[in-house]
């Protein structure tokens, strides 16, 4: 993953909690318990060690027969190229920007997510010799995509956690009559 965000996670995990720290002593001198807040403030920076360090440690691998990805909580995963249909690499529309950043999705016989790299944490340079090294088709849309453009191209690309469509629903009987004005 980029460096620049390792960077930025360090910067925000000592800048963002000195105020609250800063607070907590202002309120803690005066009645001696100023202790507890340098403590919470240790303890939170040590929790960031370790995710830091997680982080650093998450990676995309292509060796002769295979992709293996190591993400950033640890999970190895191994994918053989024989199990590969195709890839895409797109240009994605950010939510609610103009902006767009690369995504490359690899997809299994079945049209799912084997992989997918999104701009945000790896360099599109990075994309592009992973999709070398796989040799398999790649796809790449003339334009760039809205999100859910690349939902509706390939369905099984999406993340979990990413926003679906879904349909609208039917309002339930009752719940959107007007009650009668309260009055004596």
């Amino acid at each position: 993953p980029r460096r620049e965000l390792i960077r930025t996670a360090l910067l925000l995990c000592v800048v963002v909690p000195l105020p609250i720290l800063g607070g907590l002593l202002l309120l803690g001198i005066p009645t001696g318990r100023w202790p507890i807040a340098v403590v919470g403030e240790a303890l939170l920076l040590l929790l960031c060690v370790p995710a830091l360090a997680l982080f650093r440690g998450a990676f995309v691998e292509v060796t002769a027969t295979s992709i293996v990805k190591r993400g950033a909580f640890g999970r190895r995963v191994v994918h053989p190229f024989a199990d590969i249909k195709g890839m895409v690499l797109a240009q994605v529309y950010r939510t609610s920007s103009t902006d767009t950043l690369p995504q490359l999705l690899v997809l299994d016989r079945h049209d799912n997510r084997v992989l997918r790299l999104s701009g945000i944490f790896w360099r599109e340079e990075s994309m592009r010799a992973i999709a070398l090294a796989i040799d398999s088709p790649l796809e790449t849309p003339p334009d760039a995509l809205t999100r859910r453009e690349l939902r509706a191209r390939y369905p099984g690309g999406a993340r979990w956690l990413e926003p679906r469509p879904s349909a609208p629903r039917s309002p339930r009987p009752g719940r959107n009559r007007r009650r009668p004005p309260a009055g004596p």
